[in-house]
């Protein structure tokens, strides 16, 4: 019934350009039920020929999710279940790392000037939206977008989990060393890796949180809502709506392309930056083991021990300077 229904059901609750990607996953997802590892070993061996032939986080993800079907929905055998498992282990041994695309993204952050821009927008943002002559509509959207790259900074999570940020599920008010602070939590089922977050927001943040819900949140509402971020019909936003609010904020107001789902890999580049070598404090920071924070962000380590060496040959110049026969 599975497999007859939910073709049918797709049409009605998906858009035309979006059905070509649902009922590929879902012919995989039937591969899976099936018994069919080699046809899935060949779906995902075009995926990876998208990306010169190298896996990726994300068809790594989509194997996994093949294989939480087979086990738990369709209650494949063992030995199906056992071979799914050893096409996600061999793929997530050869995931190396940052995608060029977003390698190339993060490079513009090598320009200390762009990174202090991207750090300082919260700020300018909410200097913009003090300026006279805007509409209450785009003033109440600056501010929004200050809040989420406030919160992305200081807690660097999935946009999925951003989105739907609850004031009743997810936030508690509290006093910390005599400071307010807002606590985010969020519980493991809710997140990607099935692993809970914890932040804390303090000093501009909070302050930021309870300026944008006190005066500009109501702007934003067309129906009650329980939500930090709330659509027009009460639910939360979209991921991709208030993805591309971030992305088009920071490209107006710094000229950088940076989408949201960049900011974990933001998060490895600053704290390595000004720890470097701190894999453990960042793997909790962003809810990744240390194995993964490692492989993932070891490039910035490998950057920081260059500039390391470099100026090292740079002082042993100044050292010697005088001493050559020439």
């Amino acid at each position: 019934m599975f497999y007859l229904l939910t073709p049918v059901v797709l049409t009605q609750i998906i858009t035309s350009d979006e059905r070509v990607r649902y009922f590929t996953l879902l012919s995989v997802f039937i591969m899976a039920g099936f018994g069919l590892s080699p046809a899935v070993g060949t779906f995902l061996g075009y995926m990876m020929g998208r990306f010169d032939d190298k896996p990726t986080e994300a068809i790594h993800g989509l194997a996994m999710g093949v294989t939480s079907i087979a086990k738990y929905h369709v209650k494949a055998d063992d030995a199906h279940v056992t071979e799914l498992k050893g096409i996600c282990k061999r793929l997530n041994l050869e995931v190396d790392g940052l995608r060029p695309k977003n390698q190339e993204r993060l490079a513009q952050l090598d320009d200390d000037e762009n990174l202090a821009r991207l750090l300082h927008l919260p700020g300018q943002l909410l200097i913009e939206a003090k300026k006279a002559g805007l509409r209450d509509h785009r003033r109440a959207l600056l501010v929004q977008a200050a809040l989420a790259i406030e919160i992305l900074l200081h807690a660097p999570m999935r946009v999925g989990n951003l989105c739907r940020l609850h004031l009743d599920r997810h936030i508690k008010r509290m006093r910390i060393k005599g400071a307010d602070c807002i606590l985010l939590s969020i519980p493991g089922h809710e997140v990607k890796n099935n692993k809970p977050l914890v932040f804390e927001l303090n000093g501009d943040a909070v302050s930021l949180f309870d300026f944008y819900m006190a005066e500009h949140r109501p702007t934003l509402l067309r129906t009650p809502s329980s939500y930090v971020f709330p659509a027009q019909n009460g639910e939360h936003k979209a991921p991709h709506t208030i993805s591309d609010l971030i992305k088009s904020t920071i490209h107006e107001f710094t000229g950088l392309t940076i989408h949201a789902h960049l900011f974990r890999s933001i998060a490895g580049k600053v704290h390595c930056m000004i720890h470097p070598g701190d894999f453990l404090t960042l793997g909790h920071a962003i809810g990744d083991s240390l194995r993964t924070a490692m492989k993932s962000y070891a490039q910035f380590e490998q950057q920081n021990a260059v500039r390391h060496y470099q100026a090292s040959v740079t002082e042993a110049r100044r050292r010697l300077r005088g001493k050559s026969d020439g």
